[in-house]
């Protein structure tokens, strides 16, 4: 018998699309907390447009031995033929765009 979950997973573009914001926006709050650009300016590095981060989410990657979550992942899989989603990239802006505030701020890199 199929898990409640396994049989409520439904992906289409909207949840594709959640799945991608939700992801980046925690993405970005870690990397607000975060030193990196306190160690760039340490070793006289310029944080300014200097360091991009991009990710992947390769579904490729995804296993599983537990049978309810293996028909869930099975699931998933099937609704991407490719198996991968875009690419998300950031960068650190100085001073931040948005409010310019001078330790800057992450955004898409466009």
């Amino acid at each position: 018998m199929e898990s409640q979950t396994a049989q409520s997973i439904v992906i289409d573009d909207h949840t594709l699309q959640q799945l991608k914001d939700e992801i980046k926006q925690e993405m970005l709050n870690l990397l607000s907390n975060s030193n990196l650009s306190k160690i760039l300016e340490k070793y006289g590095i310029p944080a300014q447009d200097v360091l991009k981060l991009q990710y992947t989410l390769d579904l490729n990657q995804l296993q599983s031995n537990d049978v309810g979550v293996h028909q869930q992942t099975k699931k998933f899989l099937q609704a991407f033929p490719d198996k991968k989603l875009n690419t998300f990239c950031i960068v650190l802006r100085k001073p931040c765009p948005i409010d310019n505030h001078p330790d800057g701020c992450w955004m898409d890199c466009q």
